[in-house]
């Protein structure tokens, strides 16, 4: 009989706490993420690679299949700077709940163009992204119990110097 009533309140107990954890979420998420990597873009010429780049997410934008339109997940949201460093940090989130079943030909993320970064806070440089909308061309679809991952992986070897810092290349993939 004790077994059984110690059997029936952990089942209760468990059953109590894994709504509080998240595990049964029906929540559908678009997630961004960005990191830096030690692989040098074509072009490089600094002497080393960066500790950290600042940068400024203002727009998200999904693009219908045909191009025509587009949907700004981004509207009405405050605009924060994110301190990227060479792990994966998640600098955006959104519910998309009410898009489940449609399909898009593309993600177009946009940033501030002033970037600041080094390998230390007493000394930040500068540069300015050469295009501010990075876009990742490939069609998906958002589909009932499946989040949507964005990874942004700039390469940023040796592109820090004692002088300047030049832009990384960025490579966005999708799972």
């Amino acid at each position: 009989m004790k077994l059984t009533i110690t059997d029936i309140l952990c089942g209760w107990l468990l059953s109590a706490m894994l709504p509080g954890c998240g595990s049964l979420t029906t929540d559908h998420l678009l997630s961004v993420d960005m990191y830096g990597v030690s692989k040098s873009p074509e072009g490089a010429t600094g002497t080393r690679d960066p500790k950290f780049q600042s940068y400024q997410l203002v727009k998200v934008d999904i693009i219908s299949e045909d191009g025509a339109s587009s949907t700004n997940l981004f509207d009405g949201e405050e605009e924060k700077i994110f301190r990227i460093v060479d792990r994966e940090q998640l600098i955006y989130s959104k519910k998309i709940d009410e898009l489940v079943g449609n399909s898009y030909g593309s993600i177009e993320l946009t940033f501030a163009p002033e970037i600041t970064g080094g390998d230390s806070e007493d000394t930040p440089l500068t540069f300015t992204m050469s295009n501010p909308t990075l876009t990742l061309a490939q069609p998906f679809a958002i589909e009932k119990a499946k989040n949507i991952n964005v990874h942004i992986k700039m390469n940023w070897g040796y592109t820090l110097s004692d002088e300047a810092m030049t832009e990384p290349e960025y490579v966005l993939t999708m799972d």
